[in-house]
Parts: structure tokens; C-alpha cells; sequence
């Protein structure tokens, strides 16, 4: 018996005392869910087979309370059986840690079957990742697929078998961080397209003493007692009818709309993002479903729940690489955009002291006529010689 209704409400009740953004705590409560059903729950979709694993990295600048929900989910996930792996973890270890993760349980028909599920929950990228570490990125994103068998060669060792993979992968990363952690060419391509970007540009709200209003002790041991609960489901995820018609209508729109060149999220780095948001909606919307009980009838308020929460973050997602580009310019160009948009007005003088550590004087006064060109800064001119800037929506 479960003791909330609804875990990923409860998740936010819970954390309500936090200044952790909203959509932090939502998508902390999702990977939650998706970590504690591992490859127990799946869905059948003709040859292949979609199992609920999420992969999320939230973006936040420093100070808006992005790693309060993962201190959190982790606590919460220890203590029902979920296998965490280290924050600091190389590619190999990572590996051998999913390897040695296998255990078995009693498929829906009682026989036994076997697993290596683990999940990463870890507070910053660029430590999971390091520098444009592109063979991890690679390997990443074959676990995400959840293959039956999946083979990997070891340093001096041959090759090993991890049967039954499952990963679940929540992280973050401030934005000025993610061009020194995703290269270019990776954005857009395979590792990315798996994965919700969760954008936020500051904390949630002002909470000057968490204490005074800090959930009993009684509603975390809910929050394990239900996750463990969770962790039990086992079975095959199936739509009603009405969630199937849904599906199949939403599906066939989405690609009219995309044989007419319409897509939904306009960034050109995100259509294979995009080509992936039919398996998307049905994760998420497994861990809808079984977030509110036991029952794997899948059915339309589950899908409508899903895609108003991709909906959202969808919303935000371009912001994620708005600082990764060709242009060696592009980081800086951002960070004095970011500058311009918390102060509104500025002058020259101050707007280089600013940026003086990336930018000379000529490299500085490019970078100022590219913001005019693209219509985000009005330049004054005053009498004197002074300059000064005003920011436009």
C-alpha cells in the first residue's frame, strides 16, 4: 500500500521549503521514479523495447540551488536498493560498476531474469565528463539504449559482457561549463538528443530559513517507503484505449508537422532531440503512470502529464547551448548578454571591465557591433564620448 497518492507530487511537497527551482524538483522526483523501476518495467513497441531510464543534466548558474534535489534523490534512493554510483567516476569504473551492478528478480511470468541497472547521480558534468571527452560520451549513450548484451573492451583484459543494462543519469552543470564539456560536434547527435536539458537562470524563490517550515521525518520515510514500492513494480507497461488513440494522433500531427518543416523546437541542434520525443513521451510517461500506483495501464492522463512536462522543459532546452558555438566568441557573447539582461542598462567602461579577462580592445569592439547587429543591445552615444548600453527583449 502506498503511503502518498502520488510520488512526484509528494517529491514536491517535500522539497517545497527548498529554493530549488520548480522544474528542478520535478525532473529530481522523475529520475527518481525512472532509477527505482530500472528494466522492471518496460513497454513493448514492435521490434524494439523501451524501458523507463532518463537521462537529465540540468543547467543553472552557480547559486540557484540546482544540487538540493539530487543531495536529496539520492538519499531517498539509497536506502530502497538502487545502486549509486560515484559522483567522481571514470569511463572504465563506470563500466565495472554497471557490470558488477547485476542482480535478477521474478519477471511478470515468475521466471527469473537478470540485470546490471545503476544510476549516476552526481552535482556537476564537467566532473562525470571532463574535457570533450568524447569516447565516454559515446559510451553513455550505447547503456542508454538498455541492450539485452552489450560488449566492451577492457584495458589488458579482452572484452566484457554486461547483460541487461540499465543506466539512469541525472547531473548538472553551470552553462558556462558545458562548452568545455561538450564539444560541438556532439551537440545535436547522439548523447544529446537522449536527454532532457532542464534550463533555469536562478533559484526558485527566497526561503531565508528552511527550518521554519521543514517537513516532518514522517514524510521522507513515506517518500523510501513508496520508492521501495516502486522498486517492486514489475511487468509490461501497456496503453488503454483511449491513451493509445491519443498517442497515435499526437504521433501522426507531430510528423505532418515535420514533413512540412515544422518543428517544435526551431534550434536546428535539437531535431534529432526531436526524432526522439516519441520513446521520450512514453518513458516518462511510465514513470507518470507508476508514480501514482502499481497499475501499468498507461492511460491519457499519464500521456498528457508526460508531454506538459517535456512541454515545459522543451521550452528552455535551445538555452542549454546557447554558449556552445563555432565562434570562439560565442561563450563571451552570451555571458555579457546575461550581463545586460540582469542590469538592463550599462556603460561601456563597466561592460569591459567585465569582460577584460577574455576580450582586447578590437576583439571587445567586434563583439559589440555583432549584439547591435542582432538587435539585443541599443547603443547610446552621449555627449563626451560616453557610451553606454541599453538591453532589448
Amino acid at each position: 500500500m502506498r503511503r502518498n497518492e502520488d510520488f512526484i507530487e509528494a517529491f514536491l511537497r517535500y522539497t517545497d521549503n527548498s529554493e530549488s527551482p520548480h522544474s528542478l524538483r520535478l525532473w529530481g522526483a522523475l529520475g527518481c521514479v525512472a532509477s527505482a523501476l530500472e528494466r522492471r518495467v518496460y513497454m513493448k513497441w514492435g521490434h524494439t523495447t523501451v524501458y523507463p531510464n532518463l537521462y537529465i543534466i540540468i543547467i543553472a548558474p552557480s547559486g540557484a540551488r540546482k544540487a538540493e534535489p539530487m543531495v536529496i534523490s539520492r538519499d531517498l534512493l539509497s536506502n530502497c536498493g538502487v545502486k549509486l554510483a560515484a559522483e567522481r567516476i571514470t569511463d572504465e569504473a563506470l563500466l565495472k560498476f554497471v557490470a558488477k551492478s547485476i542482480d535478477s528478480y521474478k519477471g511478470e511470468d515468475g521466471i527469473p531474469k537478470f540485470q546490471c541497472a545503476a544510476t549516476v547521480l552526481g552535482e556537476e558534468l564537467a566532473v562525470l565528463l571532463r574535457h570533450h571527452n568524447s569516447e565516454f560520451m559515446a559510451d553513455l549513450t550505447a547503456l542508454y539504449d538498455c541492450a539485452d548484451k552489450w560488449k566492451y573492451e577492457t584495458k589488458g583484459a579482452g572484452t566484457d559482457d554486461i547483460r541487461g543494462v540499465c543506466l539512469n543519469l541525472t547531473v548538472s552543470s553551470a552553462p558556462d561549463w558545458l562548452p568545455m564539456v561538450l564539444p560541438i560536434e556532439a551537440v545535436g547527435g547522439g548523447f544529446t538528443s537522449r536527454c532532457f536539458f532542464i534550463v533555469e537562470d536562478r533559484k526558485g524563490k527566497v526561503v531565508s530559513d528552511p527550518n521554519i517550515n521543514m517537513p516532518p521525518e514522517e514524510h521522507r520515510i513515506d517518500l523510501i517507503h513508496d520508492l521501495e514500492k516502486i522498486h517492486s513494480v514489475v511487468g509490461e507497461a501497456r496503453f488503454s484505449q483511449t491513451a493509445y488513440d491519443f498517442y497515435i494522433n499526437w504521433y501522426e500531427e507531430q510528423e505532418r508537422l515535420l514533413a512540412e518543416n515544422e518543428f517544435p523546437m526551431k534550434d536546428p541542434r535539437l531535431q534529432y532531440y526531436v526524432s526522439r520525443r516519441a520513446t521520450h513521451i512514453k518513458k516518462v510517461a511510465m514513470a507518470c503512470k507508476i508514480s501514482r500506483g502499481d497499475s501499468l495501464i498507461i492511460d491519457e492522463q499519464d500521456l498528457t502529464r508526460a508531454l506538459s512536462y517535456m512541454e515545459k522543459a522543451e521550452e528552455r532546452m535551445p538555452d542549454a547551448f546557447k554558449s556552445i558555438g563555432r565562434s570562439k566568441h560565442a561563450a563571451i557573447i552570451e555571458e555579457m548578454l546575461e550581463y545586460l539582461r540582469l542590469h538592463h542598462t550599462c556603460n561601456r567602461q563597466e561592460l569591459m571591465r567585465h569582460s577584460k579577462r577574455d576580450l582586447d580592445f578590437a576583439e571587445f569592439a567586434q563583439v559589440e557591433a555583432a549584439l547591435e547587429s542582432m538587435g539585443h543591445i541599443q547603443i547610446i552615444r552621449r555627449q563626451g564620448g560616453l557610451i553606454s548600453y541599453k538591453y532589448k527583449e
